[in-house]
């Protein structure tokens, strides 16, 4: 599961709210963010850190799988009010692409020729 908002930074009030109710539905330490590739939002993911060939100190950060229905009432929960939070235009299309069975929730290290910044845990 993750998540789209625009125009905000982690000082964000409403961001504050959204990841703390983030935190207490799936767990501390679940919860990561990350910079947009804008430099002017925030990409949100519920995952966890997973060794690589069984390897301790080679660690992945994965998603946890939920289903779409999930994904969709927590993405509109969040882009209700009072948070405001999730990309409208980014929701619309992923409904779309769920209607006609396309994967959901895609997210990208690059885009437009700029970078997203690193995934950090969100303890609040």
């Amino acid at each position: 599961m993750n998540f789209d908002w625009d125009d905000v930074s982690i000082s964000n009030p409403q961001v504050i709210m959204a990841l703390n109710q983030l935190n207490k539905k799936f767990g501390l330490g679940k919860v990561w963010y990350r910079t947009s590739s804008s430099g002017t939002g925030l990409h949100v993911m519920i995952a966890d850190l997973y060794p690589v060939n069984k390897n301790p100190h080679h660690l992945e950060l994965r998603p946890f799988d939920f289903s779409d229905d999930l994904v969709f009432q927590w993405r509109q929960y969040l882009a209700a009010e009072p948070f405001g939070l999730e990309c409208s235009g980014r929701l619309t299309a992923d409904r779309e692409r769920a209607a006609h069975g396309f994967r959901i929730g895609r997210i990208f290290f690059n885009k437009n020729g700029n970078n997203s910044g690193p995934w950090e845990c969100y303890y609040g």
